[in-house]
């Protein structure tokens, strides 16, 4: 007798029982679906990983951008405002950033002093405050000087009407850099507004309207309903104690 055939007979000899035929298969079936979660647990284990990882590299990619900005200083410097360059590298501001699915806005800087372009034609006109912001892409299409800015800002102050109070006796300086937009804005003394919430809206068109900017029933200063473009207001925080009305109706009395 060869091994197979003794192999045959001897296994022929082992007694199973009713059910052993049932339970094997449901042993193989469950080790078969153990192996299939085991697979799928694994998978979205990966796949969360990977998400995490795309989350991850989104918000370093937002934080390098904001982080490759020239500062507030820099940009006064190479506008020739080297005064106010000083000023805003000796400032503890921290750079506020907002963004919509196209451009990307950071608020890099504002300081209140003299006024450094010696035009005194009004004497609340003595000091200013000066704003310092950067307009880029965010997917990094390059900006140009030329083409002029996609978006504005303006100073907004509850209580007051956004037309009343937009220009300040504005002027402005721009500079480009790597496609990104800078600009110097002075006004006058924001802080004179300073019992008042003030603020700095963003907006796309030339000035802001009413149909971009209006009022609410408290005289709080919103965005209009049927706007549809960049929205972002930066919250300035003043001194209080520096809020001067009668400066506020002097100057007001004049635009």
């Amino acid at each position: 007798m060869n091994f197979k055939e003794q192999y045959i007979k001897e296994t022929d000899k082992v007694s199973f029982s009713s059910s052993f035929n049932t339970e094997t298969v449901e042993i193989m079936i469950s080790a078969k679906k153990r192996k299939e979660d085991a697979i799928i647990k694994k998978a979205k284990i990966v796949k969360v990983a990977f998400i995490a990882a795309i989350i991850a590299a989104l918000i370093s990619m937002s934080a390098v951008a904001v982080n490759m900005l020239l500062s507030a200083g820099e940009v006064a410097d190479r506008v020739g405002q080297y005064k106010l360059a000083s000023l805003f590298q000796n400032s503890d501001f921290q750079v506020q950033t907002v963004e919509n699915e196209k451009y990307r806005v950071s608020f890099l800087g504002l300081v209140s002093a003299e006024n450094f372009n010696g035009i005194e034609e009004l004497s609340v006109e003595n000091e200013k405050s000066y704003a310092v912001y950067s307009i880029s892409t965010v997917d990094g299409t390059p900006l140009s000087l030329i083409d002029g800015a996609p978006v504005q800002i303006a100073p907004v102050v509850d209580s007051y009407s956004p037309l009343m109070i937009w220009t300040l006796g504005m002027s402005a300086s721009g500079m480009e850099e790597n496609g990104v937009l800078y600009y110097l804005f002075d006004y006058c003394n924001l802080e004179f507004f300073a019992d008042n919430n003030v603020y700095l809206a963003v907006f796309e068109g030339a000035f802001p309207t009413k149909d971009i900017l209006t009022q609410d029933k408290q005289g709080n200063v919103v965005y209009s309903e049927n706007y549809n473009g960049f929205k972002g207001m930066f919250r300035l925080d003043l001194d209080k104690n520096k809020a001067n009305p009668e400066a506020v109706k002097n100057l007001l009395g004049n635009y």
